[in-house]
C-alpha cells in the first residue's frame, strides 16, 4: 500500500485544472471595489474611476472621445485636487474597453464622477477559504480511496509471515 506521503508526492506533481481554477478563485472571488474618497485611495491599490460629463470632455485630448470611466493602479494622489493613475484601460460611453498603453495620468479630482477601489472583501474570502479546505480535504479523501488505503494496521488472511 503506498503511504499518505507518496500519494501527497504523486498528486503534487500533477497540475490540475481544480488548482488553476481555485487560483484564479482566489484572485477574484475575495476581492471586490468599493466606492472610495479621492484623498483616502492607497498608493498601488486598483482603481475604476468614472469621470462626469465635462470631466469626458476636458479629458478628451488626453484620453479618446467618449470615455466615461478609466481603470488602472494608483501612482499618488496630490490632496484632494488630483489623482495619478498608472492606466491599464479605458471604458467608452457605449460600454467598449480599450487596452491603454501603460502610462501615467494625471486626472483632476473635480473630473470625476466617482471613485472605486478594489479592496479585500472579508466575507468573500472566509467564504473561498470554506470552500477551498472542503475541496481540498474531498480530494485527498478520494485519492486516498482511490489508492487503496484503509489506514488500518491489521492484515488480511494469508498476508502474514508463515508461522
Amino acid at each position: 500500500m503506498p503511504s499518505l506521503l507518496a500519494l501527497a508526492r504523486h498528486s503534487a506533481r500533477r497540475p490540475t485544472l481544480v488548482g488553476a481554477v481555485g487560483i484564479l478563485l482566489s484572485q477574484t472571488a475575495c476581492y471586490t471595489y468599493r466606492p472610495a474618497a479621492p484623498t483616502r485611495l492607497q498608493v498601488g491599490g486598483d482603481v475604476h474611476l468614472v469621470l462626469t460629463r465635462d470631466g469626458t470632455a476636458e479629458l478628451q485630448p488626453l484620453l479618446g472621445p467618449d470615455v466615461r470611466r478609466i481603470n488602472g493602479q494608483i501612482e499618488e494622489t496630490a490632496g484632494d485636487t488630483s489623482v495619478v493613475i498608472l492606466l491599464d484601460e479605458v471604458v467608452t460611453g457605449d460600454g467598449a474597453t480599450l487596452p491603454w498603453r501603460r502610462g501615467r495620468v494625471t486626472i483632476p479630482v473635480r473630473t470625476l464622477a466617482s471613485v472605486e477601489q478594489r479592496t479585500l472583501d472579508r466575507g468573500r474570502t472566509r467564504t473561498f477559504v470554506a470552500v477551498a479546505a472542503a475541496t481540498f480535504v474531498a480530494i485527498v479523501v478520494a485519492a486516498i480511496k482511490r489508492a487503496g488505503y484503509s489506514g488500518s494496521s491489521k492484515s488480511g488472511p494469508g498476508s502474514g509471515p508463515p508461522e
